[in-house]
């Protein structure tokens, strides 16, 4: 489902690409103290990617113990991953990883 509760529909797609952000954060509170300004501006970019149809699902770890804030998201091409990645700041690395279908 997407933002507006209808199915996404997604044909022939060969690929996917499976970005992963770790920030360095000990927590989504700790991120939010910090960083608000930050993570207001990557739910609107993610926004804008799934509007395009180019981010298919995105989602946060919060609050695992012993390990940083970290999100990931499935996009539909490279192009696409490059753009989510550009998210990344002085808080935030990112890495690729893609999957064939």
């Amino acid at each position: 489902m997407n933002l507006i509760g209808e199915a996404m529909q997604i044909k022939n797609q060969p690929v996917y690409y499976v970005v992963f952000c770790f920030t360095k954060y000990a927590s989504f509170e700790d991120a939010k103290t910090n960083a608000a300004d930050d993570i207001a501006a990557h739910i609107k970019r993610s926004q804008e990617l799934h509007e395009k149809g180019t981010l298919l699902m995105s989602g946060a770890f919060i609050d695992k113990k012993d390990e940083p804030l970290s999100t990931m998201a499935v996009l539909t091409s490279h192009e696409a991953a490059e753009e989510y990645s550009l998210l990344k700041n002085a808080h935030v690395s990112c890495c690729f990883v893609h999957y064939r279908v």
